[in-house]
């Protein structure tokens, strides 16, 4: 039987022992989250509470600051460009691993002949199923700092490759 707490989940079994649990998440528990590259040393960094006035973010290895930009994020929470480094070119898709997608079509493949390939389908509807219920990301086309748990995520667009090219072609000229 579940017996909900105020901010704990109390598991009890049928003699009405009490199993320990972890704090369930209040719906407010999940702040907003930003990866990003420094730009001395190139270290991935994250930060796990980057709402607004959060910053300025420290690199994990160099010690290196990185401005927050408050302008970037709305009164509401939203993203309207990257905190990072402000760009308002974002693109959001869905936070699936393509490496885990392609290992799961290669076990496919290789059981395809055994299975009289149903296996290829089989692992076509898992990997399906995985991408459908993973929750979206927010990627800047500028710094490829990734955004998660900001509010009304669906407001930004989904990846424009003609944007996406005017960046290569800066980072080509700067010869990154």
């Amino acid at each position: 039987m579940r017996v909900m707490g105020e901010d704990t989940a109390n598991i009890t079994d049928k003699g009405g022992a009490e199993i320990a649990t972890h704090p369930e998440p209040a719906s407010g528990d999940n702040p907003p989250q930003v990866q990003w590259r420094c730009t001395q040393c190139l270290a991935v960094n994250s930060v796990e509470d980057a709402g607004a006035g959060t910053g300025p973010w420290k690199c994990s290895e160099c010690g290196e600051a990185t401005a927050q930009h408050p302008e970037a994020i709305d009164a509401g929470g939203g993203l309207l460009a990257c905190p990072v480094c402000g760009s308002p070119d974002l693109y959001r898709k869905r936070d699936f691993n393509p490496r885990l997608g392609v290992g799961i079509i290669i076990v496919g493949v290789l059981l395809a002949w055994p299975t009289k390939f149903i296996s290829l389908a089989l692992c076509a509807a898992i990997d399906f199923a995985i991408y459908r219920f993973l929750p979206e990301v927010v990627i800047c086309y500028h710094c490829q700092s990734s955004m998660r748990r900001y509010v009304a995520m669906d407001r930004v667009p989904e990846f424009d490759l003609n944007v996406s090219d005017k960046y290569v072609e800066t980072e080509r000229e700067r010869g990154w």
